[in-house]
């Protein structure tokens, strides 16, 4: 396996982004149908929740598997559950402000909400560096591979699985 490279992981954020988009537009059908926006904005959290957590149960998002990554530790090996719950959390704790700031509205919860997205940002650029690392990959120990398909087993004719040839 080799680590990604910081073109590959946006592709796949914007797998995921459109995969968002559509999932917001599903929303806003939903909302102009039923006239329930509560609803929908419960349905929207419930299936962006299980999307994003594939991340904890597949260790990818659905980006990362179209393009054949996945997230394990930093020498290669599978990544534990709690790691990977630990980077999702991290990966996603911008969030919270926002959906704080959407119960208790204010300036405080605004200012603030800034200052975490401007330092999750600055954390993202750590992926241009030589070890490919975001700040979430750093705290939870883990790392994006590309997923690297085995040599095919050669099989000559007489059924071996190496290419020596029989001994006459």
């Amino acid at each position: 396996m080799k680590r990604v490279a910081v073109l590959v992981r946006i592709a796949a954020a914007a797998i995921d982004f459109v995969a968002a988009l559509v999932l917001l537009v599903v929303s806003a059908i939903v909302a102009a149908i039923t006239g329930n926006d509560a609803l929908t904005e419960l349905i929207f959290l419930v299936v962006w929740f299980l999307y994003s957590g594939m991340e904890v149960v597949f260790a990818g998002t659905p980006g990362k598997l179209l393009l054949g990554l996945r997230i394990a530790r930093p020498n290669g090996r599978d990544a534990e559950r709690s790691r990977l719950f630990l980077r999702w959390s991290t990966k996603y704790y911008w969030l919270l402000p926002a959906i704080f700031n959407y119960f208790v509205p204010g300036t405080v919860v605004y200012i603030t909400a800034g200052y975490v997205d401007t330092f999750i940002v600055c954390g993202l650029l750590g992926a241009f560096n030589d070890d490919r690392l975001t700040w979430h990959d750093e705290w939870s120990g883990t790392a994006v591979w590309k997923r690297v398909s085995p040599p095919p087993i050669q099989v000559n004719d007489w059924g071996a699985q190496n290419n020596s040839l029989p001994v006459s």
